[in-house]
């Protein structure tokens, strides 16, 4: 049975949402669940979060400091995990008001936040099918 999370609990997971790019997608991953799970393997944090098996360990220990959960580290063939006290789809709502700034998003992300002009456009999709931008024809429906 899970507890609720607390004010306290949501105040760090903000915190940690805000300095952590990592945290943020992962917390952002897990809230449009439509299931909670238990356990989460530190592997699984890395892959969502996309960032390193150090910092998902990190993550993992974080969240238990904070109350969310149990970390317990592998052993026997185990994975190291994190049991989980709260809900993680709670826990990914309750940052679900923090963005990524661009320079922290991905590189596909941080491209499509600046402005891009038809012109650019053309040339982005000429490079990418090696023609010339002329030969690139853009229709708008709006």
């Amino acid at each position: 049975m899970y507890r609720s999370i607390d004010e306290t609990m949501k105040s760090s997971l903000q915190g940690l949402a805000e300095e952590s790019p990592g945290a943020l997608r992962f917390l952002h991953s897990v809230a449009s669940r439509e299931r909670d799970r238990s356990v989460t393997a530190v592997r699984v944090i890395a892959q969502l979060a996309d960032v390193e098996y150090r910092e998902a360990l990190d993550l993992a220990k974080r969240f238990a400091s904070f109350g969310c959960g149990r970390y317990v580290v592998g052993r026997r063939g185990e994975e190291t995990r994190i049991e989980w006290f709260v809900p993680i789809t709670q826990m990914g709502q309750a940052v679900a008001g923090i963005q990524l700034q661009a320079d922290d998003a991905e590189p596909a992300v941080r491209e499509s936040a600046t402005k891009l002009t038809i012109a650019k456009a053309k040339q982005l999709v000429a490079d990418a099918f090696h023609t010339t931008p002329e030969s690139i024809e853009i229709t708008v429906r709006i």
